[in-house]
């Protein structure tokens, strides 16, 4: 049976989260201000993608990591 984690490191500048399935990680997302706006770089296994977010998608980061890990077939 595989295993599968979600890390959550929320700081007070940033938010960071790491899924993995068993031993590797597969998905990163770093959300942060960038000129006093909200963004996210997500990492996955082809590449990166950095794009700004709104307020509320910042706040609220674990449903957009959750849509995402879905969006891309991860989980």
């Amino acid at each position: 049976m595989q295993k599968k984690y979600l890390i959550v490191n929320t700081g007070s500048a940033s938010k960071k989260y790491a899924f993995y399935k068993d031993d590797e990680k597969v998905y990163t997302a770093h959300f942060e201000m960038e000129n006093n706006e909200p963004i996210v770089t997500e990492y996955f296994s082809q590449g990166k993608v950095k794009r700004n977010i709104s307020k509320t998608e910042y706040v609220k980061a674990v449903d957009l990591i959750l849509n995402s890990l879905v969006a891309n077939s991860i989980i």
